[in-house]
């Protein structure tokens, strides 16, 4: 019963997280980390109700019916597919059904790493749980057979835009010929389901190693097709600003358009991390290095903005640390050095209202701290860094060059209400961007806390 629960608990985890994971990246990116948490608890909740639901009966009347029931035929496999799964599976094609919608009217973007691994999953998991049900007659798993290959053809037609406009603009590198491997085996396979049905599966498993022996094949394998077509639109890109001439670099003469920029080097990058290419003659190994690259092209490696959608996977960051300076502090009355101690109050104040508990906790969901000040239980101040962290980054984008040193203002944060006045003093404040994900992770270090009361 444990065992069983626990597998079901976990599968209706994953998968609900995933599917919140989807709304997230495809539709509303201000979803709040608390669905997580909402996600959980129910996840907990139905595990535990199966748990109790597959217990024997213990009475020395019963015989044990349940237990005798599982131990001559346990179906746990099959409720897990077509009771857990299936629905799973389902609402994640609604979302992915809807982010189509939203492309054809809005024309949105997204980020193509977020959106390659949630098409990768949908398609191989909704693949494999069909084959899964093929003898199963339930009504939902015959609903299944039917609407997976259907909106798993409308889905993967507009994954194939998102996929040509990444070739477009950054050519073919790994994560792009994984995902059209991926995606030429989806397509085919419910092309398949839907004309052949069941007949098909042979074919499907056939495709599937015709294609993995494709992707190791010498010349049109993963390694030596992208390097060749990173190496070719390098070299078309060097030639059309004047950098690459007769076999040799040399610095340009204009500085590239922005665009361009980014290109060159994000092509330059790929190439020279890349293990054992087949590099030309007039390829620098040093080439991604800043410095190398600024002396042979004649400009700055240039990175994009700060947007997941435009961004070809990279990591960039933010890192402040508080200067040698004098902070005015003569409106404060007291100072208090904070701990992380998440909801237990890590500091209380006596003051002349009542008692104050000030929480600083820095592991809440999606990485923001928060701080939160109660006056005898009563919450006068809850609050969260991501004002701050909207500040720092439109001063101090990731990527762009730092000074060494910041403005004390750039490192506080004050705020008040009618009952009292907090400055807070920042030590340390990390940003740290995974561009291609789209992804951001926080750090920010309490150096002290101010706090006075207001008469």
């Amino acid at each position: 019963a444990f065992f069983t629960a626990l597998l079901y608990g976990i599968v209706i985890l994953a998968g609900g997280s995933g599917i919140a994971g989807a709304v997230q990246a495809l539709l509303y990116k201000g979803m709040s980390g608390k669905v997580y948490m909402h996600i959980s608890t129910i996840a907990g909740f139905l595990a535990y109700g199966i748990f109790i639901g597959y217990f024997p009966d213990f009475s020395k009347s019963g015989g044990n019916i349940k237990l005798k029931e599982a131990q001559s035929q346990p179906g746990f496999i099959k409720t897990l597919f077509e009771y857990i799964m299936a629905p799973l599976l389902l609402a994640l094609t609604v979302v992915l059904l809807i982010w189509s919608g939203k492309v054809i009217i809005t024309g949105m973007d997204v980020s193509f790493i977020r959106l390659s691994s949630i098409a990768t999953g949908y398609a191989l998991l909704g693949l494999w749980l069909h084959i899964m049900l093929t003898h199963n007659k339930s009504g939902i798993a015959k609903f299944y057979r039917r609407a997976y290959p259907l909106a798993a053809l409308v889905i993967l037609l507009f994954e194939a835009r998102t996929l040509l406009l990444q070739i477009d603009r950054w050519g073919i590198k790994t994560p792009e010929y994984t995902f059209a491997l991926i995606w030429i085996m989806s397509i085919s396979a419910v092309v398949l389901l839907i004309s052949m049905k069941d007949r098909s599966q042979v074919i499907i498993a056939a495709i599937i190693c015709a294609l993995a022996v494709f992707s190791v094949l010498p010349l049109l394998g993963y390694h030596d097709l992208t390097a060749a077509n990173q190496i070719n639109r390098l070299e078309k890109m060097l030639t059309t600003q004047g950098i690459l001439q007769n076999g040799k670099i040399k610095p340009a003469a204009q500085e590239p358009e922005k665009d361009m920029k980014e290109k060159i080097t994000d092509a330059v990058n790929y190439l020279a991390n890349m293990e054992n290419p087949r590099l030309p003659s007039w390829f620098d190994n040093h080439l991604n290095d800043s410095s190398v690259f600024r002396n042979k092209l004649g400009f700055e490696q240039t990175w994009p903005d700060l947007r997941p959608e435009s961004a070809p996977g990279r990591h960039m960051g933010i890192h402040l640390s508080l200067p040698t300076d004098v902070v005015d502090i003569s409106g404060y009355r007291w100072a208090a050095n904070i701990q992380d101690w998440g909801d237990r109050p890590t500091v209380i104040i006596e003051g002349e209202k009542g008692a104050y508990e000030i929480h600083w906790n820095t592991s809440s969901s999606g990485g923001i701290p928060t701080i939160k000040i109660e006056l005898d239980g009563r919450t006068i101040i809850d609050q969260d860094m991501n004002s701050y962290f909207d500040k720092i980054t439109a001063k101090y984008p990731p990527g762009k060059a730092q000074p060494a040193q910041v403005p004390i203002e750039d490192m506080t944060l004050s705020m008040e209400n009618d009952e009292i006045r907090v400055l807070l003093l920042f030590n340390n404040v990390s940003i740290n961007v995974d561009t291609a994900g789209g992804n951001m992770d926080y750090w920010l270090s309490l150096q002290m806390l101010y706090m006075s009361e207001k008469e």
